[in-house]
């Protein structure tokens, strides 16, 4: 993704292109009816040992990292509004 992206310039060097993947989610069908953006946003944290993965039993998510998530849906709800 470019740096002339509007959500580079609001979360910098974090975003980046994820690669494909076919995941588990029911978004393809919602997207064919609305279009939309399937949005990964990283929760992992090393340091704080928050590095295990979905369905183990010491999963747990840096929740300090949900700030970009809402500051990225702030920001697209009010581009939309253009």
């Amino acid at each position: 993704m470019g740096d002339w992206h509007p959500i580079v310039k609001l979360l910098g060097d974090c975003v980046f292109n994820y690669p494909l993947t076919m995941g588990g989610e029911d978004f393809g069908a919602f997207s064919k009816i609305i279009p939309g953006t399937f949005i990964f946003i990283g929760a992992r944290n090393e340091e704080k040992s928050y590095d295990y993965p979905h369905h183990h039993p010491k999963f747990a998510i840096d929740e300090d990292s949900l700030i970009d998530g809402v500051n990225m849906m702030v920001h697209v709800a009010l581009e939309m509004r253009k």
